[in-house]
């Protein structure tokens, strides 16, 4: 009982990869795998029985750290936090969900932020609290 508990407690590392998961590794696509093992710049699978390959784990991470180091800079906006625009403020209306009309002034003017009566009038003045 003690040995099968300490069998499941053993971590194996991979030494053959297939196809799918070799491309996982190196992050590229497996028709891109192919292509270069074609063309010679990718390690070639091994055999591992009469119709299975795979490739060494070892060989990928060598190839791996064997590519050059890119001379292509990342783009500006990579890192940096998505900024959020400033949402309007929500403003009570007598008949649920305030609207913003096209304003004389500019479209986010606080005074267009009405209720539907204003906006059918085309009225653009201050808010009252009465209305």
């Amino acid at each position: 009982m003690a040995k099968a508990d300490a069998r499941k407690k053993v971590a194996l590392t991979p030494i053959l990869l297939d196809l799918s998961t070799a491309a996982a590794v190196v992050s590229l696509s497996e028709w891109t795998i192919q292509d270069l093992v074609r063309k010679g710049e990718f390690p070639a699978p091994r055999q591992m029985s009469g119709r299975r390959v795979g490739w060494l784990l070892r060989e990928l991470q060598e190839w791996a750290e064997s590519r050059p180091v890119s001379q292509i800079p990342p783009p500006p906006n990579t890192g940096a936090p998505k900024r959020k625009e400033a949402a309007l403020p929500r403003l009570p209306s007598p008949i649920g969900q305030a609207q913003l009309r096209d304003c004389h002034i500019e479209s986010s003017c606080l005074s267009c932020f009405t209720d539907d009566e204003r906006v059918r009038t085309g009225v653009c003045s201050p808010l009252d609290s009465s209305k």
